[in-house]
């Protein structure tokens, strides 16, 4: 996988953590919620255009369980916002990388693992409360 590409999607990641932290309050949930919606949808997307019949059910079924995470994420426990960004690398690497997955553009796997994984550790690190010393 291109370092660079993993690295621009890093870049990016980084660029919509600083907005969306800036944001705050109940629009830091929905921005991260709704990112991951989105995420999940591209796939769906991606198969659709391309005609790639044998994916869009796979497809739809990791859009529904990336949307259960945002909707419990933003309404429970922002956490499985982190979660859900995280096993969204998963989904990338083991199902679109390879043969059959020729409806996924090359750059666009190594972009998303690099900005799944920058917005996972973003939303741990300011959704764990600070410990106070004793």
């Amino acid at each position: 996988m291109d370092a660079q590409l993993i690295l621009l999607g890093a870049a990016l990641a980084a660029a919509y953590l600083a907005l969306t932290e800036w944001l705050g309050g109940a629009l830091r949930s929905l921005s991260y919620g709704g990112g991951l919606v989105v995420v999940g949808l591209i796939y769906v997307g991606l198969a659709m255009l391309a005609g790639a019949g044998d994916w869009i059910n796979t497809e739809i079924g990791g859009a529904l369980v990336f949307g259960a995470l945002a909707v419990g994420g933003v309404r429970r426990y922002s956490p499985l916002l982190a979660l859900g960004w995280a096993l969204h690398v998963g989904w990338d690497v083991l199902l679109h990388v390879g043969p059959g997955t020729e409806f996924v553009p090359l750059w666009y796997v190594p972009v998303c693992v690099g900005f799944d994984l920058v917005i996972a550790g973003g939303i741990l690190a300011t959704s764990v409360p600070a410990r106070k010393p004793r």
